[in-house]
Parts: structure tokens; sequence; C-alpha cells
């Protein structure tokens, strides 16, 4: 299962949209109201402005997500990709082991490198995220 949340750029708070089924993710991707939001937000003032338009999906089975946020349009969507992962870390010569959450981001991201970074949360292609996105 996973879950998402989504960001308007004029609302102070991040939006838990909660659950949704793997099947549906891809559409959601693409039917996102990304034009209208961004074009919200070039309409604003700064001062009223909280977020880029912006969805993030997260595998709730292994705790890999994608945030995907959308920072221009002018020669087609431009986005900041930010990939979170529990990523197991040793210490002191591997005598003390833990998981801590990574986060990473990427700038100057196209449409298509959003599109394989759904394509890859959905496969479960850790390799693939950590190679492009880690």
């Amino acid at each position: 299962m996973y879950r998402y949340s989504i960001c308007d750029p004029l609302n102070p708070k991040v939006i838990e949209m909660g659950e949704i089924r793997k099947d549906k993710v891809w559409n959601l991707f693409i039917n996102f109201p990304w034009k209208e939001y961004y074009d919200k937000m070039m309409a604003s003032t700064y001062q009223n402005i909280h977020y880029s338009p912006s969805l993030e999906i997260e595998n709730k089975e292994n705790g890999t997500a994608i945030t995907l946020s959308l920072v221009n349009m002018e020669h087609g969507l431009e986005f900041y990709i930010f990939y979170l992962r529990p990523k197991k870390v040793s210490r002191f010569f591997g005598l003390i082991k833990y998981t801590r959450t990574c986060l990473t981001d990427k700038i100057d991201q196209t449409e298509k490198d959003a599109q394989d970074a759904i394509q890859a949360l959905l496969k479960e292609d850790l390799k693939t995220l950590e190679e492009r996105w880690g």
C-alpha cells in the first residue's frame, strides 16, 4: 500500500491525502493539477506562497518515498525530486548498526525524470532510485 500528500502553494499545511493503491499512483501523477497550482502560485504575492506545488508518494511497506516539487514551467515541467529512504549505517568499525532516514534531492529534473522516479518507486527498484536520486 502507498500513501500520498500534496502541497498547495497557498496553504501553509501539507495536505495528507491518505492511502492509495499501487495501481492508482500513476494516474494520480498524470492527472495532478500541476498547471493550476503553478498558475495560482505565480499569480500570488511572495508572502502568500508556502510551497511549490508538490506531490509526495510513499511505499508504506519499505519506507521509501519520493516528493515531486514543481519549480518551473517555462520549458516544460521542471521538478525538484526528493528521495527519502531508510538506510543502514554502521559505526565504530561495524560494532554499532542502525537504520536512519536519509533524504536527498536533485534539481533541474524533467517531467521524464519525474515519471522515471515514480516508475522506480512502483517497481521497488531501489537501485535506480539510489543511483539517480540518492
